[in-house]
C-alpha cells in the first residue's frame, strides 16, 4: 500500500502553487509548509479479487488565515485547489467520497478534508505527464497543446517514453503483435466568453474516436476525457485543439496512459 500512497503523494505535489506534499501528518507544520496537502491513510479493506486492497485516505489541504484578505478569498483558494486535487484523483483511479470542509486541525489555518478511496498495488496507471499552465492560439488547425512540465507518475515500464517538450506519450510494443492503451487527459480551459474549443486525443497525429466540446465562460471549465486505441505498432499520443481564433489557456492538465 505504501506504494499507492506514494503515486498519490507525486501525483498532488504536482499541483501549481503547492509549497508541501507528504504521506501523513507530521508534528513540526510550520507556515512554509502552506499551501499543504496531506495524504493520511485511514484505514485498509479488502479490494478488487484476490490480492488487491483499496486503502481510505483522508487527502488534508490548507491555507493560513492569517495575512489573507478575508475568510471569503481563503474558501475560494481552496475549492479552487479541490477541484485540482480532484482532477488528480481520478488520473489515479480513486474513488471521492466527501469533503469535509472545516477541518479544525490547526488554529491559525484553514484545512479541509477530502475523504477518498485509492485503488491498491496494482494501480493501472504506467506513465503521466503534467502541464501546469499554457496559453495556445486556436484555430481550424488541432493545436498540440504543450509544453509538458512535469512527471505525474514516472513510467514503470520500459516501453513508455514521456516527451515534455513536445508534449506526447510513446508507447512501444515490446514484440507484441498488438495491444490496447487507454488516455485519459483531464484539466481546466480558460477562453473568452461564447468561445468554444474541441479537445481530442490523437495517436501518431490521427484522432482517436470523437473530440469533447468546451464552451468557454471566461473563468476555467474542467474538462475530462478518454480514449482506447489499439495499436498494432508503437505510437505517440498527445491532446490537441481546435476552436475559435482566439487564444485559450490550459491549466493543470494531467495525461496518462494504462495498457491492457
Amino acid at each position: 500500500m505504501m506504494a499507492t500512497l506514494e503515486a498519490a503523494r507525486d501525483a498532488f505535489a504536482g499541483i501549481s502553487g503547492i509549497a508541501s506534499c507528504k504521506v501523513g501528518w507530521e508534528a513540526n507544520i510550520s507556515p512554509a509548509s502552506f499551501p499543504l496537502i496531506r495524504v493520511v491513510p485511514v484505514r485498509i479493506t479488502p479490494g478488487k479479487p484476490y490480492s488487491n486492497r483499496t486503502a481510505e485516505a483522508l487527502l488534508y489541504f490548507g491555507s493560513p488565515i492569517a495575512n489573507s484578505a478575508g475568510l471569503e478569498n481563503v474558501y475560494e483558494g481552496l475549492f479552487d485547489l479541490e477541484a485540482d486535487i480532484l482532477a488528480r484523483l481520478k488520473t489515479l483511479q480513486g474513488r471521492y467520497i466527501e469533503t469535509i470542509c472545516d477541518e479544525d486541525r490547526l488554529d491559525t489555518y484553514k484545512l479541509m478534508a477530502i475523504r477518498c478511496e485509492l485503488a491498491g498495488v496494482d494501480v493501472p496507471v504506467r506513465c503521466g505527464i503534467v502541464c501546469t499552465s499554457v496559453a495556445i492560439e486556436l484555430s481550424a488547425a488541432a493545436a498540440v497543446v504543450a509544453p509538458f512540465t512535469s512527471l505525474s507518475l514516472e513510467s514503470e515500464a520500459a516501453d513508455w517514453t514521456p516527451d515534455l517538450n513536445a508534449g506526447s506519450i510513446t508507447r512501444e510494443l515490446n514484440g507484441a503483435g498488438a495491444t490496447r492503451t487507454r488516455m485519459t487527459v483531464t484539466g481546466s480551459l480558460t477562453g473568452p466568453v461564447d468561445t468554444t474549443a474541441l479537445l481530442g486525443i490523437y495517436a501518431d497525429g490521427v484522432l482517436q474516436g470523437n473530440r469533447i466540446v468546451v464552451a468557454c465562460t471566461g473563468a476555467a471549465v474542467p474538462f475530462a476525457l478518454q480514449q482506447t486505441f489499439s495499436a498494432t505498432a508503437a505510437a505517440t499520443f498527445d491532446l490537441r485543439a481546435t476552436g475559435d481564433e482566439e487564444e485559450f489557456t490550459f491549466a493543470g492538465v494531467t495525461m496518462t496512459a494504462e495498457r491492457y
